[in-house]
């Protein structure tokens, strides 16, 4: 997720991304950010451009493979065996 604010808090978006485990890059104008969060300088095109190709597909894709419709009917498959069998 993208967080390129000039002006703001502790945005809730930021928490509830990273709860999820997705990759988060922030402004630097973003007071006292995680240490897992990658910053870049506002208004810096190529810095914002280094931070998000410097984020690896492999940082997202376990994340993004848990929410794929595979994963989540297996899940679902899963809970109802185990309501039936109880």
């Amino acid at each position: 997720i993208l967080i390129p604010s000039k002006f703001e808090g502790q945005p809730l978006v930021m928490l509830e991304a990273l709860a999820a485990g997705c990759p988060v890059i922030a402004s630097d104008k973003i007071p006292e950010l995680p240490s897992c969060v990658r910053s870049a300088t506002h208004e810096d095109l190529d810095e914002w451009v280094k931070a998000i190709t410097g984020v690896s597909e492999l940082d997202s894709k376990d994340y993004l493979e848990s929410h794929s419709i595979a994963t989540i009917n297996a899940n679902w498959q899963e809970f109802y065996g185990k309501l039936i069998e109880n």
